[in-house]
């Protein structure tokens, strides 16, 4: 019996995921299709940090671009054959993809960082001031009285 863990480690399940991402593959744009990368999103009070998968790429393969509150990164992958070979079995396709990520708030888009390493693309991008959280104090009650009263 498989478990649900187990189902994705099937290779009966991975043979049908191939042929799944090559009939997708054959609906996109040219030779390449479009496709998205997985993410992860996190903040602090002060910044947003996002972390991309991007394996096997380099950096002059992705592009970044920040405007208000979105994050885009955008990119090609593209393995290309050894000059004079035959493929025998071909499971990396062209592939370009596009991630917008919206973060529901400003970034000081000048001070916006990003790393490249094994494959994980790392953006730390600083929230602008007004989009910091802020302490409030809270007055005691006696004190809401004297405005209700003044």
């Amino acid at each position: 019996m498989l478990s649900r863990f187990s189902l994705f480690n099937d290779p009966m399940f991975q043979a049908l995921d191939r042929l799944t991402q090559r009939m997708l593959a054959s609906l996109g744009e040219g030779e390449a299709s479009w496709t998205t990368i997985p993410v992860n999103v996190s903040e602090d009070g002060e910044r947003f940090y996002i972390q991309a998968l991007t394996p096997g790429l380099a950096p002059e393969q992705l592009n970044l671009t920040v405007q208000g509150g979105t994050v885009v990164i955008s990119g090609e992958l593209n393995v290309p054959a050894y000059e004079g070979s035959n493929p025998v079995w071909t499971e990396v396709q062209p592939t370009r993809f596009r991630r917008a990520i919206t973060l529901g708030a400003d970034i000081q888009e000048d001070k916006v960082e990003a790393h490249l390493n094994n494959g994980v693309l790392t953006i730390i991008a600083p929230k602008a001031e007004r989009a910091r959280a802020r302490a409030i104090p809270i007055q005691a009650a006696a004190a809401q009285k004297q405005l209700a009263s003044g």
